[in-house]
């Protein structure tokens, strides 16, 4: 009786490691779901969930004035910010869910409208493509835009890594892997290069980037006007909400790649947020959370203006003891290198401002600008 007790306890103790296995995988299975919500005019937000990671998704309205006068008529088109996470059978239909969410955000207001167009996806950095394959498929006539370090990884023709305190891609390269979009051996996806915008340049404002791109990108881009109605600033990677205990928190972070320091990168991010003369509304970073201008510039009111240099203490140990300068003498700029080189922040030629691109409102085709990627 005590033999057959006993076989009973281990059973049910077995049972309890599957059973909170199953509970955790339906919760994230439950927590792919992504609904498009208006956080601003001509800005919708989508939250997902990753075991601890919140990928954001945001769509933009622009509106132009289609057709011929007297019958023109105010038309939206989209842009679509990042592409969140593929699809996984452990972690759930994270890239089906964001499709589902932008057919649902783009179909016809009132029967007999036309639905709105997804005219572009813009690509913050390499990490955020899951869903890219779908929406291609799904959206045959958008352009997919990224900065021209980042187009080489989707098109199928990855430059070699670079050393040397260098941009580093090994990280976008196993991003693109892991996302299916990665051509090697018989796996052969990608991007069309007719489908592909590269932006260049330093940021700004995205119109502008694409009237510098040449011929082709003004017409993949040519229904852009100089701003949009959101006034967003894509941040990407450049910055990160606070997380608690129940979830993300009120306040901003950083996030280091590669030999990039914090404080580099939140001088960087100081000097792209706190910048005079440009015309956004709402801070809008790729792990989540959407911050008004003001808050974003109290919370980042603390960060250094400058990034401090960084002693290279083994040779600076070396040349102390052989007589030579004292080691403050060998400090060096720091590092700026990052694996996140597209259009999330990369803080070069010390920390002047961010690489990232901004959707701005006025006229002046203003926007954060920063170093040369």
């Amino acid at each position: 009786m005590v033999s057959t007790d006993r076989s009973k306890l281990v059973a049910v103790a077995s049972l309890v490691p599957a059973v909170l296995l199953g509970l955790l995988l339906f919760w994230q299975w439950r927590s792919t779901a992504c609904t498009f919500v208006e956080a601003a005019p001509g800005l919708r937000l989508c939250h997902q969930h990753l075991l601890g990671y919140q990928p954001e998704t945001a769509l933009i309205r622009v509106q132009s004035r289609e057709g011929v006068w007297p019958w023109r008529r105010a038309v939206d088109h989209w842009v679509l910010v990042d592409a969140g996470v593929r699809d996984s059978l452990l972690f759930g239909s994270h890239a089906s869910s964001l499709l589902k969410a932008v057919r649902h955000a783009l179909r016809p207001a009132r029967p007999g409208e036309a639905p709105g167009q997804l005219d572009l996806i813009l690509l913050t950095h390499a990490h955020a493509i899951g869903a890219l394959p779908k929406l291609l498929q799904a959206y045959p006539d958008a352009k997919v835009a990224a900065h021209a370090e980042e187009l080489p990884f989707l098109v199928g023709h990855p430059p070699q890594p670079l050393v040397d305190n260098k941009t580093q891609v090994l990280l976008s390269a196993r991003a693109m892997i892991a996302a299916g979009l990665f051509p090697i051996a018989e796996q052969q996806q990608g991007v069309p290069a007719e489908r592909a915008v590269a932006l260049h340049g330093e940021g700004g404002d995205l119109a502008d980037a694409a009237k510098a791109a040449g011929a082709a990108a003004k017409r993949a881009l040519r229904w852009l006007p100089r701003g949009v109605l959101s006034g967003t600033l894509l941040a990407g990677d450049a910055v990160a909400p606070t997380k608690g205990w129940l979830g993300w928190g009120d306040g901003l972070t950083v996030s280091p790649y590669a030999s990039t320091t914090p404080a580099a990168l939140q001088a960087a991010a100081k000097a792209l947020i706190m910048q005079e003369g440009r015309s956004w509304s709402w801070l809008l970073p790729l792990h989540g959370g959407n911050f008004s201008r003001l808050r974003a510039q109290e919370l980042v009111g603390s960060w250094p203006d400058e990034v401090p240099p960084v002693v290279d203490a083994p040779q600076a140990a070396a040349d102390a003891g052989a007589g030579g300068p004292p080691p403050h003498a060998q400090e060096r700029a720091a590092s700026h290198d990052t694996a996140a080189a597209g259009l999330g922040l990369s803080p070069g030629n010390g920390g002047g401002g961010g690489g990232s691109f901004s959707l701005d409102t006025d006229g002046g085709g203003g926007g954060a600008r920063g170093p040369d990627l």
